[in-house]
């Protein structure tokens, strides 16, 4: 049976019962012995090092000690057994670390990658399959780790037409065969990677996913807890979640995120909705010719057919403009209601998947809309149906 250490900065008491059904867990005397067991290490035997965090560690826990935390909101937290047990988590906050732990010793067997910006740069959709650039280092671990065993699978919220012809360059060091299974559609990457798991036969412990976004990162971890989740620049931490030695391994998987709504939250979005202003006409026409996802009616304009639009009488034309701690994104989205419907509606890739969709929407007085569906388009039909029911 694995053996645990089981650290924390409050009582592990209640986390090593809800572990010992799996693993055979050893804790440090007291809460604050933590620190004494990570400088001066008196437990020896043990398989991994885990340190579960209520607050922040006083030391930096060394080289291969596996940290993870539970989010902070109440569904993980109970302050009522803080008073009593000196351990602040709920039952949700203690299955929540149990998976996380669970996942980070299991053996990883599935790399599980997404696309755009991830295994290369820019957005099939968006720029073309010619115009990306392939990331060729993580296209070369992904390709070094499928040829030692661990099985790829792609899950990629896209077009499978814009897809294809990026695997037929010459220059992708990975090659659409390389994949034991490729999930290219608009569900939730979190379901799809359930979905896998289940036709390979594994658990969903088993997998590593990738992702470039922050947002798809929290998607999953608040999915799925147990699975390993890196950006593409985690290369070494990467390669080091598949070491075949679990206990010589660096598993060090804290997220920051873990839900998706508190990580919005965090970034401080500000939007700014208004009527079209002439200093925006250029703007406007060239979302109009670029916006392929979330384009309504993909109706491509010149600055000086938005200027006509924008002047005739009973045309409603609003634009969105959108920020946050990050910086300034811009004008990022609009949309044209005439006779009492939305006849154009129109956002940036880059924008989707922060609320502005509804934003824009509803400041549109939540009329009827126009769509008209193209092979490009299917997050804005997502919507439309959602909207129009």
């Amino acid at each position: 049976m694995t053996r645990i250490k089981l650290l924390s900065d409050v009582s592990t008491q209640l986390l090593a019962t809800e572990l010992k059904r799996e693993f055979e867990v050893v804790e440090a005397p007291g809460a604050g012995g933590y620190v004494k067991e990570l400088l001066e290490p008196s437990i020896s035997g043990c398989d991994f090092t885990v340190l579960a965090l209520y607050g922040e560690s006083a030391v930096e826990p060394p080289p291969g000690t596996i940290v993870v935390s539970a989010p902070s909101d109440a569904k993980f937290r109970d302050e009522r057994m803080m008073q009593l047990a000196f351990s602040p988590w709920s039952l949700a906050g203690l299955k929540y670390l149990a998976a996380r732990i669970r996942g980070a010793v299991s053996v990883k067997k599935v790399l599980a990658l997404d696309y755009d910006n991830t295994l290369w740069r820019g957005i099939a959709g968006e720029d073309g399959a010619d115009a990306v650039v392939p990331e060729t280092g993580l296209q070369s671990l992904a390709k070094e780790l499928e040829a030692g065993g661990v099985l790829l699978v792609g899950l990629s919220r896209n077009n499978a037409g814009d897809v294809a012809p990026v695997w037929r360059r010459p220059d992708m060091v990975l090659k659409e065969d390389d994949f034991i299974l490729q999930y290219v559609d608009w569900e939730e990457k979190s379901r799809n990677l359930e979905r896998a798991a289940a036709k390979l036969n594994l658990g969903t412990e088993s997998f590593v996913f990738v992702d470039d976004r922050a947002v798809e990162r929290a998607k999953m971890l608040d999915a799925h807890p147990e699975v390993a989740v890196f950006s593409p620049d985690g290369l070494s931490a990467i390669r080091g979640a598949f070491r075949a030695d679990g206990a010589s391994r660096t598993a060090s998987y804290r997220a920051q995120f873990s839900r998706y709504g508190e990580y919005l939250e965090t970034l401080g979005i500000e939007t700014e909705i208004h009527d079209v202003r002439e200093d925006e006409f250029a703007r406007v026409a060239e979302l109009s010719q670029r916006a392929n996802q979330f384009n309504f009616t993909t109706r491509r304009w010149t600055a000086e057919e938005v200027r006509k639009i924008a002047a005739t009488p009973g045309t409603v034309f609003k634009t969105l403009r959108s920020r946050d701690r990050h910086g300034d994104l811009g004008l990022v989205g609009y949309a044209v209601a005439s006779g009492g419907r939305i006849t154009d509606f129109v956002l940036s890739c880059r924008a989707m998947n922060r609320g502005h969709e509804r934003e824009l929407f509803e400041a549109m007085g939540a009329l009827p809309m126009d769509f008209v569906a193209t092979p490009r388009n299917a997050p804005a039909q997502k919507f439309f149906e959602e909207v129009s029911r």
